[in-house]
């Protein structure tokens, strides 16, 4: 269960994402400006996440391990969804 529970966070870096692909219509100008958000924010949601869930998570090394499948399993999301949207747009 508590691997699932760190799985879980593949949600929140979802929206992240999404939040970042909205922004990105707004901020030709400068495109690296949103590698930091989307850094920080990373940042941001994985650090919340880690420091609510460990308070009710009873086997912290799976919690942890599921954490890093999500920011695994979001990577690559991210890479094939930026690549499509480039694509798309006609950058690639």
């Amino acid at each position: 269960m508590s691997l699932l529970a760190g799985l879980s966070l593949i949600l929140g870096l979802t929206f992240l994402t999404v939040v970042v692909l909205y922004l990105f219509e707004y901020t030709k100008e400068f495109p690296m400006a949103l590698v930091g958000v989307m850094m920080i924010g990373d940042l941001l949601v994985a650090g919340a996440w880690y420091y609510i869930g460990v308070e009710f998570i009873t086997d912290v090394p799976k919690f942890k391990l599921g954490i890093s499948i999500a920011f695994a399993v979001m990577s690559f999301a991210r890479a094939l969804t930026f690549f499509v949207q480039g694509k798309k747009k006609g950058w690639i």
